[in-house]
């Protein structure tokens, strides 16, 4: 039976996997997890369209470490639900011409940046093989999205360490594309690499006074900015989806245990978001979409 359910957006970790090293890593990593096959994934998505799914963000791990086309059908099967599709990436393996095919199913991607800077990158992403390549990547990105309809999300968290070089950062987008969302977080320390908490987090003052200069100099000048404070995900209440379908949620610094499985029709009675459905609804109306 189909419980009656307003409009919802829902992240699914389609992977856990990725090759980078990056020490402010929050994902939610569980040994011998195993992986929904194709059709499972998208018997999954029908369920949730029944549930009234209106915007599904694909993340890991780093999706792009899914071998041949199995994303990208992935991703072309739930913009066909009539779906809002948003990728979450940090940009490995994106070429031109793939950003450009993904326009006609990709309404939005997420891009994790927190330095443009050659030695700022390796810090952020760690001394693998693939570091440096994904800065060039990524600084290509940024241009090759200008010829395309995707919103880009610039994702850069705030941490103790690079707090002093945000202001920076901005000016370097501002250059290189200006017609992005720069959503700006604090640094929120859980996941595989939760013992670190205590060399990034930063002080609410001190994160109150950057986003202030952030809104004061760059307001203008991008096409949208987003603060948001970790703090608020201590009593997180929206859920997201892990690789075998099981839904979780996060709050005082962990993930918790599975709440029910959208395979197994294992749901709690509501979906919620963090976000009110209308602050979606508004970004849409922002970027001349119309409404989800």
């Amino acid at each position: 039976m189909i419980i009656e359910q307003g409009p919802f957006s829902i992240a699914f970790q389609i992977v856990q996997e990725c090759l980078f090293q990056c020490d402010i890593c929050h994902r939610r990593y569980v040994e011998g997890e195993r992986y929904l096959d194709p059709e499972q994934r998208k018997q999954m998505v029908d369920i949730l369209k029944e549930y009234g799914l209106r915007r599904l963000t694909v993340t890991g791990g780093e999706p792009m470490i899914l071998d041949g086309e199995e994303l990208f059908d992935f991703l072309r099967y739930v913009h066909q639900k009539q779906i809002h599709v948003c990728l979450s990436t940090n940009g490995y393996r994106l070429t031109q011409a793939r950003v450009e095919e993904m326009d006609g199913y990709v309404d939005q991607i997420l891009l994790p940046i927190r330095s443009l800077t050659r030695p700022g990158w390796q810090v952020d992403f760690g001394d693998t093989p693939y570091t440096l390549e994904l800065f060039e990547t990524v600084i290509n990105l940024l241009q090759w999205i200008k010829t395309t309809s995707i919103i880009l999300e610039v994702s850069t968290v705030v941490h103790r360490e690079n707090i002093g070089k945000v202001m920076d950062l901005g000016w370097q987008l501002v250059s290189l594309n200006p017609n992005i969302v720069w959503r700006l977080e604090e640094y929120y320390g859980m996941g595989i690499r939760a013992d670190l908490r205590s060399r990034f987090e930063i002080g609410e003052r001190e994160l109150d006074l950057l986003f202030c200069r952030v809104h004061h100099n760059f307001e203008h000048l991008l096409k949208l900015i987003r603060p948001g404070k970790g703090k608020g995900r201590i009593y997180a209440p929206d859920l997201f989806i892990t690789p075998v379908g099981d839904l979780v949620t996060t709050s005082n610094n962990c993930y918790s245990e599975p709440v029910g499985n959208v395979l197994k029709g294992q749901l709690p009675p509501e979906f919620r978001n963090r976000r009110p459905w209308s602050d979606y609804q508004q970004v849409c109306r922002d970027w001349d979409w119309g409404d989800l």
